[in-house]
């Protein structure tokens, strides 16, 4: 019986418990993990989102570049508006600025501001995320 004893004393190894205990700590680290997964999640999808609006405002801010200054697609408004149809597709847009998404375009074009013979055009994008309403605006200056 001795010889049987002393034949465990010296064997290398990890017990049960102790397995158990890292298995418990590994499972403590990884669900520390997965708020974090979740955060990330969400940043990426709101930058992608903030990206897609930018551009939106961007295209519009390059089609009202490209007309006449006295076109009448660019008489002032008072507040932000659907720019023309001939311009832009009805809201709300996917981010490709097609009809059917989930964003809305929407512009404000001030004469004479800030100077004299200049137009302040400003593009606002709106939309819905994570029960939030997000919104990006982009301005340009247009001179005669």
């Amino acid at each position: 019986m001795m010889r049987w004893i002393q034949r465990f004393v010296g064997e290398q190894g990890y017990s049960l418990i102790e397995a158990l205990a890292a298995v418990g700590l590994l499972a403590v680290g990884t669900l520390a993990v997965v708020p974090m997964q979740r955060a990330a999640i969400t940043g990426n999808r709101t930058t992608f989102s903030e990206q897609v609006a930018v551009s939106l405002a961007s295209q519009l801010l390059e089609q009202a570049r490209d007309l006449a200054f006295k076109d009448t697609r660019l008489a002032a408004t008072d507040a932000y508006v659907a720019p023309a149809s001939t311009l832009s597709p009805a809201s709300p847009l996917t981010d490709t600025g097609q009809t059917g998404g989930r964003f809305d375009r929407t512009w404000r074009i001030r004469n004479d501001q800030p100077l004299a013979n200049v137009k302040e055009i400003s593009v606002r994008v709106g939309w819905i995320e994570t029960g939030k309403r997000r919104e990006v605006t982009v301005t340009t200056l247009r001179t005669r």
